[in-house]
């Protein structure tokens, strides 16, 4: 999986991690992920992620509750990271 320049900046911008505390954090957490596609039931418990599918159609959201974190995954990279709430 290769993690674009703009995943990073996001990354440092949004949640003030670098990538290598990230992975930490998803190792802990990894029994709490979500995976969101474009017509996952789940997308229902998170309505604000349906529009990101118009930007990123072939894309995999992949939530972490506890870490506030969405990071969107395309076919080979991670693409961008929002916030949940």
């Amino acid at each position: 999986m290769t993690i674009t320049e703009h995943f990073e900046e996001r990354l440092e911008e949004r949640f003030g991690y670098d990538f290598e505390t990230l992975s930490m954090d998803i190792l802990n957490n990894q029994n709490e992920q979500i995976i969101l596609v474009k017509n996952s039931k789940e997308l229902e418990w998170f309505p604000q992620f349906k529009y990101k599918f118009e930007k990123h159609p072939d894309c995999t959201l992949v939530l972490y509750e506890n870490l506030n974190l969405c990071m969107v995954k395309g076919k080979r990279n991670l693409i961008t990271c929002y916030t949940i709430n």
